[in-house]
């Protein structure tokens, strides 16, 4: 089976017909191993060929299985699964290397100012080797001290959040006595420590971007991460491209760059019952989203936050999970944003994450020299990004320059093509560009395999210019018909 998604981005599967066997219901899908597919609701989890949950969502992120065994996240330390949804070690581990046939190799940090260490275990949790550091303990540590009122809860949110959480607990009062009981720790929770906490962990953000950088930050997106159940919210950034028509495309990665740990506030106020998902939205939408706004815009004016703003306007962004629409929350400055030109998107956004891709952009053949490189697993990387592009930019109706300055540069020869997702991809440029002869150039030379049907049915939309031209009738009729 293969993994597919709608318009809406929710996942499913489809069988080598192309029919859907598993609904798209999940917010991510992996491919299926060993009888199971790591699949993500509000958490990682496993399901079987049936769409049926073998091991239960209980992850910040779930890997495919391999030699019988599982990476899992759980707040940024990992550990390793059996079959049976056993944890064969436990996620306290800084990494955690599933490659080899016999041994597992972890490594361990216990203090984060000295080097991690490296362990061996069996493939059933057996400790066989370990690389001991000795770590020098003191008593005498001594901690940077807060300067008093360096932050202040202001005095209207924090009345706000009293009224709104009193509101609350007031909704839930003819629930059962375990509901009453957690939701009124609400009133007992020191919001003026959840806004501290939270305005230090941006502040540790924004030192921390400083240091990773390639470029001037221009665009900021903040959101609940629903890969991360009840932790908390996510970051990922753009830099120097601050069009705000082109910004939301830039956004690179999802990972939680820092941690908003309200996991403390969930765990107090969120049972494990039929009602926990309205407690956990209301508290979420209510309460730590406001206070959330109101500590990044108190961020904002501190130290950390001024030494890499650079960028003017620089855009904050703020979306209530990873595959919603975003919305502005800030705008950093009053200057005219910066727009990309056809040629420097080619740069930025192509050429800057693949460089191996400048071998072929702007070439009339793929290059020769370079055709080890481009083998199955590369030119079908090439074709997710590429394919990735049509969607944003053609489907969407966004920055439709970006297609034809992406179609002017790619090779014209199909010589080198080896993989029908990236035949179709070029296809489906060539086609949009109104380059007919060469999009059935690449059509041509489809090879017959298990899930072309189903490649060819996501791709078709781009190739409407063509479905009049008797060659691109008897390929499709082709496809259609062949053996599966």
């Amino acid at each position: 089976m293969a993994a597919i998604h709608d318009e809406k981005f929710k996942w499913g599967y489809i069988d080598p017909s192309g029919k859907i066997v598993i609904p798209t219901k999940f917010n991510s899908a992996g491919d299926f191993s060993e009888g199971l597919a790591d699949v993500l609701t509000s958490k990682w989890g496993y399901i079987n060929p049936s769409g049926n949950w073998i091991i239960q969502p209980a992850f910040t992120r779930a890997y495919p299985f391999s030699k019988g065994n599982a990476v899992v996240e759980i707040k940024k330390k990992y550990g390793l699964l059996n079959l049976k949804g056993e944890l064969i070690l436990e996620p306290i581990y800084d990494s955690v290397d599933n490659t080899s046939l016999v041994l597992i190799k972890v490594t361990l940090s216990i203090n984060p100012k000295l080097p991690s260490f490296e362990q061996y275990f069996t493939r059933d949790g057996k400790l066989v080797w370990s690389e001991f550091e000795s770590v020098p303990t003191t008593s005498t540590e001594v901690k940077p001290k807060r300067k008093e009122n360096d932050i202040v809860l202001p005095a209207d949110l924090l009345q706000d959040i009293k009224e709104k959480s009193n509101i609350i607990v007031s909704d839930f009062s003819k629930s059962d006595e375990v509901i009453r009981k957690s939701i009124s720790q609400l009133t007992q929770i020191s919001w003026e420590e959840v806004f501290i906490k939270t305005v230090d962990q941006l502040d540790t953000n924004w030192k921390e971007l400083g240091t990773d950088l390639s470029g001037e930050l221009s665009g900021v997106l903040f959101f609940w991460d629903d890969t991360q159940g009840d932790i908390g919210l996510s970051v990922c950034f753009a830099t120097d491209n601050n069009d705000p028509d082109d910004l939301l495309n830039e956004f690179d990665g999802g990972e939680s760059a820092v941690d908003f740990d309200f996991d403390f506030v969930f765990s107090k106020v969120v049972p494990a019952c039929e009602e926990s998902e309205r407690i956990h939205l209301q508290v979420k939408n209510e309460l730590l989203d406001i206070l959330f706004e109101k500590a990044v815009a108190h961020s904002l004016t501190r130290t950390e936050f001024l030494k890499i703003k650079k960028t003017d306007p620089l855009y904050i962004y703020r979306a209530y999970a990873h595959d919603e629409p975003p919305t502005i929350l800030f705008k950093v400055g009053k200057g005219e944003s910066k727009i990309l030109g056809a040629e420097e998107f080619i740069q930025r956004r192509i050429l800057k994450d693949h460089p191996y891709f400048s071998k072929i952009f702007g070439k009339e053949e793929w290059v020769e020299h370079y055709e080890d490189e481009f083998n199955e697993i590369s030119q079908d990387d090439l074709a997710e990004t590429l394919n990735l592009f049509l969607f944003i930019y053609w489907k969407e109706q966004s920055k439709p320059e970006y297609i034809e300055t992406i179609a002017e540069r790619l090779p014209r020869s199909s010589k080198t093509v080896r993989t029908n997702r990236l035949r179709l991809v070029l296809a489906g440029y060539f086609a949009i560009n109104k380059q007919p002869e060469l999009a059935l150039q690449h059509l041509r030379e489809l090879q017959e395999e298990e899930y072309l049907s189903a490649h060819f049915l996501w791709a078709r939309e781009y190739f409407s210019s063509l479905e009049e031209n008797p060659e691109f009738k008897n390929i499709a009729h082709w496809v259609a018909t062949m053996k599966r």
